[in-house]
């Protein structure tokens, strides 16, 4: 009875076009790396806000691997009361948000709801500034550096770190999904001018 059912089996699958079978998941992404005009073949970004919401499949971002990247980010505050989401990834259930608040530069690695945060020990100036988080990888772990004009100004170390942060895509200039850090409401857009933000991996 059970070589009759499975004959069944792949018999209805040849049927509906369901062959050949393949049970990968996350190589299917990191395999298109080196696809010509893949996001995942480039290794810098550059964006001029505002830009609208963009999907993970042009997020650089959203499938990091554990590969170290850099953000840079060129603003201008006319008071110290500007203030917001630099660079968004994902939502409340997992991802990645740049921000100021309270003067703050301020990064939250959301990992399934288990937030890694770093603050910035000195204020964000008024004026032009260039603000950047950092992170490395070490082994199995990583380090989340923030930096504030070139001086490096808060610091964390990252027990873990997953493959995929979320596949619900990024935001420049604010979190237009649900906020992916418990510290504001979405969609906390900088009140600001970003000048354009850098992301190399």
């Amino acid at each position: 009875k059970l070589r009759e059912l499975v004959d069944l089996w792949w018999a209805e699958a040849g049927r509906y076009d369901v062959l050949p079978l393949d049970d990968r998941t996350l190589e299917l992404f990191v395999g298109s790396r080196s696809k010509p005009g893949s996001i995942l073949a480039k290794s810098h970004f550059v964006y001029y806000p505002p830009i609208n919401h963009m999907p993970m499949d042009v997020s650089p971002l959203g499938i990091s691997g554990g590969l170290p990247w850099i953000i840079d980010a060129e603003i201008q505050r006319a008071n110290d009361t500007d203030e917001g989401v630099l660079v968004a990834l994902g939502t409340m259930n997992g991802g990645l948000t740049f921000y100021i608040k309270d003067s703050h530069l301020i990064f939250d690695l959301n990992m399934l709801m288990d937030h890694h945060v770093v603050r910035s020990d000195i204020t964000v100036p008024t004026g032009e500034s260039k603000v950047c988080a950092h992170f490395r990888r070490k082994g199995k772990r990583g380090t989340l550096t923030l930096s504030i004009n070139g001086k490096e100004c808060g610091s964390i170390l990252l027990p873990y770190f997953l493959f995929v942060l979320s596949s619900m895509g990024m935001d420049i200039g604010q979190d237009s999904l649900s906020p992916v850090a418990n510290d504001y409401e979405a969609p906390f857009k900088f009140s600001g001018v970003i000048h354009r933000v850098v992301i190399v991996r």
